[in-house]
């Protein structure tokens, strides 16, 4: 299968309250010979205050994000669209993807009103992150690489880092097409030098593969890492999560003796699941895990892994467990507790009405048109975001109490001092972020200066509108 190498830049590091600014993705074909190579860039959306650590890292230019000859947010991520769509089926590859360029993705689809927002997941997509390998690699053929140190004098999984040190020249960090590059630098190493290593990740991104695997009672070793070096666990697959059925669940058998679970309630285990260390791993099936079968494990571990397959009950009990305590550690929201329409991605999916209401969205060409087709949608979800893109894009098209409560509500956001951790950025948060990067030397006084003074002209504008109503 074909290989679609991508990687963003973006105004900050919340999925759901920032967006992209630069996408770029080289199709290759299975050798990773380039078949295609694409660069495109936006301007920055007029609802977000864009991070200052973003842009001190990626050095892009206020002028560059609001370069009003660039395509909208909602332009190209339509165009973003068309490229998956041409590319498909691939292998959509990133680097730390899975975990911050995915999930961008996925809420920039749906903020955008793209009829998919799986797009990367549907028509024989498959997904792969290069972080997760290195780990395995470093964990299981750590001689086959050179592992460099970040100041501090620890291990630096940093692509920028870990690309130079094993070959990589010329590398433009920070810039999406720089890291594309170096990502399949990268993956085509460990491709010559941990062959196996490579092998399995591949067959991992069959969501029924990992499945089997962890339904086979053999045993496994995931590879994981929390801030220290990567390290292995050495388990079993005990079951799938009873709510969530690509959660799968290892029971860490170096740790635990499962036949002291005979007599485990679903409560106890519960309380297993929460307890540190962790001896109950979740492991997403569908996201490419780092799950190897253990083909030499020892007489102890063979026993309990033994034990655990052929204790049906068990497993169910270990899935009830886990459904209960995500249930428990990200309860639903109260009646009365408001629910940002960012935060609603995953209410449920849309109606085939509704999928062909957004083609016609999309389509239909003008912002004008767009308009009429305002009070066609069966979800509330998608009738608020076509009102905020049509606010964000062409204000004047809207009546003037929609544009005023728009401009205060937004303005509110920006003002809350309790916006959630992850949240979006405020005038608060912004302003202690250019304090710490003027003192750390990341920005200069006269960047930090004219940053500034954006944000105050973003304020300004707004409450004048705002006022307006």
């Amino acid at each position: 299968m074909p290989f679609a190498f991508y990687d963003l830049e973006t105004t900050g590091r919340s999925a759901a309250f920032d967006h992209p600014l630069q996408f770029a993705a080289i199709h290759t074909d299975d050798d990773f010979n380039v078949l295609e190579t694409v660069n495109l860039r936006c301007r920055l959306s007029p609802h977000v205050l864009p991070s200052p650590g973003a842009l001190a890292v990626t050095g892009v230019s206020l002028d560059q994000i609001t370069d009003p000859a660039l395509p909208n947010w909602f332009e190209m991520m339509g165009e973003i669209r068309g490229i998956i769509e041409r590319w498909s089926p691939s292998t959509w590859t990133g680097f730390n993807s899975l975990r911050f360029d995915d999930p961008m993705m996925r809420q920039s689809f749906f903020q955008t009103l793209q009829p998919q927002i799986y797009a990367m997941q549907f028509d024989g997509n498959t997904r792969l992150d290069v972080l997760p390998i290195m780990y395995a690699v470093h964990v299981l053929k750590p001689e086959c690489f050179t592992w460099p140190l970040n100041g501090d004098g620890r291990l630096s999984f940093k692509l920028e880092d870990l690309a130079a040190a094993n070959g990589f020249e010329d590398h433009i960090a920070h810039d999406a097409l720089g890291d594309v590059r170096a990502t399949i630098h990268l993956l085509d190493q460990v491709r010559a030098r941990a062959p196996a290593v490579y092998t399995q990740f591949l067959q991992n991104r069959d969501k029924q593969h990992v499945h089997d695997l962890l339904r086979s009672g053999h045993p496994v070793q995931l590879i994981e890492r929390f801030g220290g070096p990567p390290r292995s666990v050495i388990g079993v697959g005990c079951g799938f999560d009873a709510n969530y059925a690509s959660r799968g669940i290892v029971l860490d058998l170096a740790r635990i003796d499962p036949r002291d679970l005979a007599a485990a309630s679903v409560e106890d285990l519960v309380r297993l699941i929460g307890q540190s260390p962790k001896v109950v791993k979740p492991v997403k099936t569908n996201a490419t895990p780092a799950v190897f079968a253990l083909d030499d494990a020892d007489p102890m571990i063979a026993d309990r892994a033994a034990y655990v397959s052929s204790n049906v009950e068990l497993q169910d009990r270990m899935g009830r467990a886990m459904a209960q305590h995500y249930a428990e550690t990200y309860p639903p929201p109260g009646p009365d507790e408001e629910i940002k329409v960012e935060n609603r991605i995953y209410d449920g999916f849309y109606s085939p009405a509704d999928k062909d209401h957004l083609l016609r969205f999309q389509s239909c060409g003008t912002w004008e048109a767009r308009v009429t087709l305002l009070d066609g949608f069966e979800d509330d979800r998608l009738h608020q975001l076509a009102i905020r893109m049509l606010f964000l894009e062409r204000p004047d098209l809207l009546s003037e109490h929609m544009r005023s409560t728009a401009s205060a509500n937004l303005l509110a956001r920006w003002t809350d001092d309790d916006a959630p951790k992850n949240g979006w950025s405020t005038f608060t948060s912004v302003e202690a972020e250019l304090q710490e990067k003027e003192t750390s030397g990341d920005l200069d006084a006269l960047q930090v200066a004219e940053l500034r003074e954006f944000y105050a002209d973003r304020r300004r504008r707004l409450e004048a509108i705002a006022a307006a109503g």
